[in-house]
């Protein structure tokens, strides 16, 4: 038996844990630096062997359920420590900070995360050592080793590596950018193109509901990078074929309904909604889905705000095109007579058929499921945008005229939506909630606050986007194909809007973080880079 000393010991163990754990678990976005110390420290360790199976376990379940809100350097650290996962939109990154070789016992510094077992050029194996002892706040050293990094000779030894070298070193540097000064982290930042892909590519990972636009803006810029098609690029590219494969169902059976005619609409209204659709979608980081069916289910004050902001905006450029400007023809003031898809058989059998495309979910092994999940998503997806109407612009405006015959119906969409969201996000935002058919995967849970001035800007030019030719990015890529395959001028003008909905993302995207923006703010890091998709 324990004596009372040993007793009152483990009580005041067991409840320092659960005061950490507790901190963790009730914090808000990027835990403190004192708080990872703490969990890094060795004594925590054996606080925790000193505090019974019990405690231990709760610890350890309240970690695994928030390692997602660290910084990569640290999630890697506790993963060596701890046995927990590192957080799943990390695991991609994995191949850059493994060390190779013989596992070792012994937890590695952060700064020594990667060694390549490739021999590479003596000027970088030169500044890697060198970036490896620089102290761990900014000084005179680091200054000193900006301008190595800019001297010709690195130049040349980064064009003599392969493409993965060159990224496995530059994930290093990523790691060591809190030793450097601010002005010296935007400088390396804006000197090296590798080094802003491995900034954007962790900044892009830290935030996962994103709806459409969160899923084919990073995808292409993925390609302009020429990422490998394989973890994150892989299933966003199965994800958006489904959904191309929906649409392309809904125009085989459900055309008059789904993909009526495309607007006739001048083009340079078209180019105009396209562009500001797409420069509102980057900079808000998120459009309907994201925003409406991910975001306003979790609670989040971003999403709260964004939509309602979009939704007005549209609704206001609605009423200056069709009842101020003229531009479009509008029915009297009263509510449209519900319309209703002339073949019912069609709903019908896409909602058995969705349902049962979630069985390989269920039933098969996690290797061919992690292919056919993201697929079965996106042609779930794209049925049902074209059972709704959602791929109608004529249906989309009429429902954003307020002063007109307004079409109610694509309220319900997002209600029952919600109906269904909403209680799968609650469940999922539980401490400790896990997938029910992903073992290996966890529920991703982005930041909800913040960046609340580009949020309204891209709200706000997302709405006027939408309210000029009643398209977003879900229904756009859906309905691109059948639009285009009309041969009509309006179809042609429906598929070059898209287009520009995709350039502009990628510009906005571009520009985020070659212009000057606030810096990103993690422990022990400030890097200059753009907070991706929230919702």
């Amino acid at each position: 038996m324990l004596s009372l000393q040993d007793a009152s010991q483990v009580k005041s163990i067991n409840e320092f844990t659960d005061s950490l754990a507790k901190a963790l678990a009730e914090g808000e976005g990027i835990p403190s630096k004192e708080l990872t110390r703490e969990l890094l420290a060795d004594g925590l360790r054996r606080a925790l062997e000193i505090g019974g199976d019990i405690c231990k376990k709760r610890f350890l379940e309240t970690l695994a359920a928030n390692i997602h809100k660290f910084a990569l350097q640290e999630q890697y650290s506790l993963s060596r420590v701890y046995p927990v996962e590192i957080s799943s939109e990390y695991r991609n990154l994995q191949s850059f900070f493994i060390e190779a070789g013989t596992e070792s016992t012994e937890v590695p510094s952060t700064t020594r995360v990667f060694t390549s077992t490739t021999l590479e050029p003596p000027a970088l194996a030169e500044l890697r050592r060198r970036l490896a002892a620089l102290p761990q706040k900014p000084g005179p050293t680091a200054e000193e080793l900006v301008h190595r990094f800019k001297e010709e000779q690195t130049s040349l030894a980064l064009k003599a590596v392969d493409g993965r070298s060159r990224a496995a070193f530059f994930a290093e540097v990523r790691l060591n950018l809190f030793r450097f000064s601010e002005a010296a982290q935007k400088e390396l930042v804006e000197t090296f193109t590798d080094l802003k892909a491995e900034v954007v590519k962790l900044v892009d990972s830290t935030t996962q509901i994103t709806g459409i636009s969160g899923i084919v803006g990073p995808f292409l810029r993925g390609m302009g990078e020429c990422q490998p098609l394989k973890d994150g690029q892989l299933w966003k590219a199965l994800f958006l074929s489904g959904l191309v494969i929906g649409g392309l169902l809904s125009l085989a059976f459900h055309r008059d309904f789904a993909y009526p005619q495309a607007l006739e609409i001048s083009l340079v209204r078209y180019c105009l909604g396209g562009v500001f659709v797409g420069i509102g979608t980057r900079a808000g980081r998120g459009c309907t889905s994201g925003h409406g069916i991910c975001g306003l289910p979790r609670l989040a004050p971003r999403s709260w705000i964004a939509v309602p902001t979009f939704m007005g905006v549209a609704a206001a450029t609605v009423a200056v095109t069709r009842h101020t400007a003229k531009l479009d023809a509008s029915g009297p003031w009263q509510v449209a007579e519900l319309q209703w898809p002339p073949n019912w058989e069609f709903p019908f059998v896409a909602a058995i058929w969705s349902l049962l495309l979630t069985l390989p979910v269920m039933l098969l092994p996690s290797k061919p499921r992690s292919f056919i999940s993201p697929m079965a998503c996106g042609i779930i997806f794209g049925l049902g945008l074209g059972v709704s109407g959602m791929t109608s612009q004529a249906k989309v405006l009429d429902f954003l005229d307020f002063g007109g015959t307004w079409d109610p119906s694509l309220a319900f969409v997002m209600g029952l939506g919600l109906c269904v969201s909403f209680p799968a996000f609650r469940l999922a935002e539980r401490e400790g909630s896990k997938p029910l058919f992903g073992e290996e995967c966890s529920f991703e849970k982005p930041s909800k606050t913040g960046n609340y001035g580009s949020l309204v800007l891209g709200a706000t030019f997302f709405g006027l986007g939408w309210g000029l030719v009643g398209i977003c990015p879900g229904p756009a890529l859906a309905g691109m194909i059948p639009y285009l395959m009309s041969g009509t001028g309006p179809g042609l003008s429906f598929g070059f809007c898209v287009l520009l909905i995709l350039v502009s993302w990628l510009v906005t995207d571009r520009a985020s973080y070659v212009n000057s923006q606030p810096a990103l703010e993690v422990p022990g890091v400030r890097v200059q880079a753009p907070a991706d998709e929230k919702a």
